[in-house]
């Protein structure tokens, strides 16, 4: 039994004229297998019974109008989340009714006029007991009731206006039954309006005098009048039917050639490959002679949808295009538009973030405006008006008065575009002026390697990038925008730093809940810089160059219009050491490894405040380095999964912490890990460089946040401590959590996460123990070197929901027996744990030596790692005062340096303009000191500045002992 079973719910006898659409029992489904009728997540049956798995589980069936009877048993959850239990509704439009649990309490909430008030119902139900509900909708009078059971618990409550029919539920508990029933009740309307409709069918088909596009469009009409009867909308059926006749009456429809800021001329067509492309993708589309356009579904999937309604809309009004004027074009543009206004008909609401109604619009009505009747252009204009308003009203302040803090840079950056497209359909200036003042806030969040922050003050998630430069490339085609144009070429180092050219982009230095490990790619964004910046890099990323996939880009209509002939791929460089000014930390690339490091602080919201204790902006990074190895090119090969060639991971360092218990019992969030705290704020942060190794350091404080929402957290009494050390061969790093006041909590954990793949790609690896304390994983090694732990254990996992444990953590505990040990601990101020941790490639040898330095002064914390005939030794001042660091120590390898660190993230958070400070190119601190060898030993005397560290090299190789100011563009020139 995995969860609950399908029965027949027990309820009052159906009326003679009733039918049963749905009776699901699923006693002889066969095991494992999916359900007729569900999608969506994962439904498994076993012995008679369904759980739901993943996202939703989703019952389609077809449209019931009338009254409808739905039966069902479902499950509660118990605490924590949100379960849909079901909603009602059809795609494309918000539910009907909200039927969710929250937290265990059972809330029936309406949705009316896209406003979703207090719950009407609310009940508690323990985890894991089966309810018996039953809905009873009727759309004739716009009400439905709630029983449970035989108790009626909500009578006549209202639906909202539109649809009048239900086609779906969806579900994300388990459920035992399901059983929808209706009974027809038809309106005397519908009759009359459904015989005016056949009887203008008749009189149109006599006439022959029609142009081509009149009638298409005409035919169309008919068909929106024919929807809009079994929406029970007359008046908007009559409309219809008075355009078609409209339509009908004209011989001749004008083309007239947009301007060029709505229709941009091709460079190159002949050559072009994106045009090329692009002509292929409407070829196929328009030969498959399928008018049936899909429907708006979601928020999820309207960027899509609302992206080939564009694409669709310049094949049939680009001058350039073949199909200018295709009437099967045509035919799918005006069905795609007309499901957006439909939805928001329904609803008096869109999707602000996806919106691409303006620009279809701008095509249609300046390619051929003939086609637009006054009635049809105000109708189609009410929706873009509206959403327009409602991105004023919402992003007016944060675009005028430069609130970095406020944007989400790839969600607000579709509103500037729509913003752009709106000024142009609706001759309002207004929303170009408040789109111009966003590329400035856009400008702000702009980070100096080519990112944006996703939220606030965080770094980039490589996922979401693309979205930031493709639209602004529309802002700019639209408006003419300088500043959007600058930003774009400003962007050309982002894909050079975050992507490996095998196919894997390092997610380890992403804010929280967005370390994807998933398959995107550089491909839009990356053509734009490279043919904005003539950058053969950026060429190369979108092409893939060194991958193992076939890419679309040639496809993409936008890089068509920034196409630059004449630019050649280049591959990336490889086998170096720089400092990414994006996460603020050092980047390394040797072959199949790869690391990085970063010290952004989100908490900073100014560049002096760096100890501010009260609103933080977004999500942090979970993490200071990461790490990446992957599968060689035969390993590849060789591989049973089928994605292996094309995104080649064997194993990635995603994080490494200190991590404080706050609740008891086992953790189900594996995303966030609510039960427990681990994320920094208010760092104090320092690194350095040199040739093939580099420094990272930070003292924090351990945040009551986690990574969901809200704005406000306060520190809790424990601080954090890492000191990194990374080179070429390995990752070595001391990691300490101390009590700063007398304080209780459910334990300390040291917690190190591996991830080897997610959902279909990428392998699920074992953690193989090869020694004390060590491990291998994939082609990843970790070593426990030291820690005063009282136990170690590893555990199998997820990153997100559903991915097959593909990911593995390491962890420490700080009592004997693990979580089956805990209790609540008294912590005394002052108390401590550490461990000393080394990760590699497998393919490098372990390192010679690695020791925790014991007899430092109090204020300093260090260790020594000795590697091919050189030793480095990282000391770290943990306090706020500078301290004298003094020692003589032995020196094996020929010449002695002193690398002192410096903290320069201030220069590039950005927190007030987009300037560039003109000092940010210097990365490595208070540059290198030699220190003099005698007799074998050197005597190091330094101070070290507050929170900063020191390496130490020992090294005969004179490259060991240089400064490396290397930046994105020393390597890629």
């Amino acid at each position: 039994m995995v969860c609950g079973v399908f029965l027949l719910v027990a309820g009052p006898l159906l009326a003679q004229d009733w039918q049963v659409i749905v009776n699901d029992t699923f006693e002889k489904v066969p095991p494992g297998s999916r359900p007729d009728g569900w999608s969506g997540g994962a439904v498994v049956v076993t012995n008679g019974e369904t759980c739901v798995v993943g996202i939703v589980a989703i019952r389609t069936f077809q449209p019931q109008r009338g009254l409808v009877r739905v039966e069902c048993t479902v499950c509660a959850p118990g605490p924590g989340g949100q379960y849909r239990a079901p909603t009602f509704g059809v795609p494309g439009i918000p539910p009907l009714i909200h039927c969710n649990f929250v937290n265990g309490n059972l809330r029936v909430i309406e949705t009316v006029d896209g406003k979703t008030p207090a719950a009407v119902i609310s009940k508690i139900f323990p985890s894991g007991q089966w309810l018996d509900l039953r809905f009873d909708l009727n759309f004739a009078h716009r009400t439905y009731d709630v029983y449970l059971g035989d108790t009626l618990l909500s009578a006549r409550r209202p639906l909202q206006p539109a649809p009048p029919f239900v086609s779906q539920l969806t579900f994300q508990v388990p459920v035992k039954s399901l059983r929808v029933s209706s009974r027809q009740v038809k309106s005397p309307l519908q009759d009359g309006a459904a015989a005016s409709l056949r009887a203008l069918r008749r009189e149109l088909a006599a006439g022959s005098k029609t142009a081509p596009l009149a009638a298409t469009w005409a035919e169309w009409s008919l068909e929106a009048a024919q929807a809009a009867i079994e929406w029970d909308d007359y008046a908007a059926a009559a409309d219809c039917q008075a355009e078609a006749r409209d339509l009908s009456a004209l011989a001749v429809v004008e083309y007239e050639p947009p301007s060029s800021n709505i229709c941009p001329p091709v460079p190159d067509p002949g050559h072009n490959p994106h045009w090329q492309g692009a002509l292929a993708r409407w070829r196929s589309t328009l030969a498959a002679a399928n008018t049936e356009a899909p429907k708006v579904k979601d928020r999820r999937v309207d960027g899509r949808f609302g992206a080939e309604m564009v694409d669709l809309a310049y094949a049939f009004c680009h001058p350039q295009s073949p199909w200018r004027g295709e009437a099967q074009a045509l035919a799918l543009v005006l069905r795609m538009y007309e499901s957006m206004v439909r939805r928001w008909e329904s609803t008096q609401s869109l999707e602000m973030i996806e919106d691409f109604m303006p620009q279809t619009f701008c095509l249609l009505s300046s390619a051929w405006p003939t086609l637009l009747t006054p009635a049809r252009r105000a109708r189609w204009e009410q929706p873009i008006r509206s959403n327009a308003e409602r991105m004023v009203a919402t992003l007016g302040d944060t675009f005028r008065n430069r609130r970095r803090d406020q944007l989400w840079a790839n969600a607000h950056v579709i509103c500037l575009a729509s913003l752009a497209w709106s000024a142009l359909a609706l001759g309002d200036e207004k929303y170009r002026v408040l789109g111009d003042e966003g590329v400035k806030v856009f400008g702000d969040s702009l980070l100096p390697d080519g990112g944006y922050s996703y939220v606030g003050y965080q770094n980039e998630a490589f996922t979401y990038h693309f979205v930031t430069p493709e639209r602004l490339a529309w802002y700019a085609i639209a408006t003419g925008s300088p500043a959007a144009r600058e930003q774009l070429l400003a962007t050309r180092n982002y894909y050079c730093l975050s992507w490996l050219p095998r196919g894997v982009a390092d997610y380890s230095s992403a804010t929280m809940m967005k370390q994807y490990w998933n398959m995107a790619r550089p491909d839009i964004a990356a053509l734009l810089a490279a043919y904005l910046a003539a950058d053969g890099y950026n060429l190369g990323a979108a092409y893939n160059l060194g991958g193992d996939w076939s890419t679309n880009t040639n496809a993409d209509l936008l890089a068509a219009f920034y196409y630059r002939p004449g630019l050649s791929p280049k591959r990336f460089p490889d086998n170096y050491l720089l400092f990414d000014r994006n996460i603020i930390g050092p980047v390394g690339r040797w072959g199949d490894f790869s690391f990085c490091g970063t010290t952004r602080d989100p908490s900073a919201v100014t560049a002096s405040a760096q100890d501010y204790d009260g609103s933080l902006f977004g999500n942090f990074t979970s993490g200071f380095v990461g790490a990446i190895t992957l599968m060689s090119e035969e390993e590849a090969a060789r591989s049973t999964n089928a994605y292996a060639r094309r995104w080649p991971l064997s194993a990635a360092l995603q994080n490494a912490a200190c991590e404080v218990k706050v609740e008891p019992g086992a953790d189900t969030d594996i995303v966030r890990r609510s039960k427990h705290r681990f994320m920094a704020q208010c760092q104090r942060n320092a690194v350095s460089l040199g040739a093939d190794y580099g420094g990272l350091t930070t003292v924090y404080k351990v945040t009551d946040k986690t990574s969901g929402g809200g704005t406000t957290f306060k520190a809790l009494p424990w601080e954090g401590r890492q000191a990194w050390l990374l080179t070429r061969d390995r990752l070595v790093g001391l990691l300490e959590i101390s009590a700063l006041a007398d304080t209780r909590a459910w334990g300390i954990h040291g917690t190190l996460m591996l991830v080897a793949g997610r959902e279909a790609w990428g392998h699920r690896r074992e953690m193989v123990e090869t020694g004390p304390g060590a491990w291998r994983y994939g082609n990843l090694a970790v070593r426990v070197i030291s820690h005063d732990f009282a136990a170690v254990s590893t555990e199998y996992t997820d990153i997100f929901t559903g991915s097959a444990k593909k990911s593995a953590r390491l962890l420490l505990w700080d009592r004997p027996g693990g979580e089956a040990a805990e209790e609540l601990w008294d912590y005394e101020a002052g108390a401590t744990h550490y461990w000393l941790v080394e990760a590699r490639p497998a393919w490098s040898e372990p390192a010679q030596a690695v020791r925790r330095l014991e007899k430092l002064p109090p204020a300093l914390r260090g260790f020594v790692v000795t590697e091919k005939k050189r030793e480095l030794r990282l000391v770290q001042n943990i306090t706020d005062k500078p301290v004298r660091y003094a020692e003589r120590i032995s020196v094996q390898y020929g010449a002695c340096s002193l690398h002192l660190s410096a903290d320069n993230g201030w220069r590039f958070r950005n927190i007030e303009s987009a300037r560039r400070d003109p000092g940010a190119e210097v990365i490595g601190g208070s540059g290198v000191r030699p220190a003099e060898v005698r007799d074998g030993a050197a005597s190091i005397e330094v101070g070290i500045p507050a929170w900063q560290h020191v390496l130490v090299v020992s090294s005969a190789d004179p490259s060991d002992h240089a400064q490396n100011n290397n930046v994105c563009e020393s390597i890629y020139h």
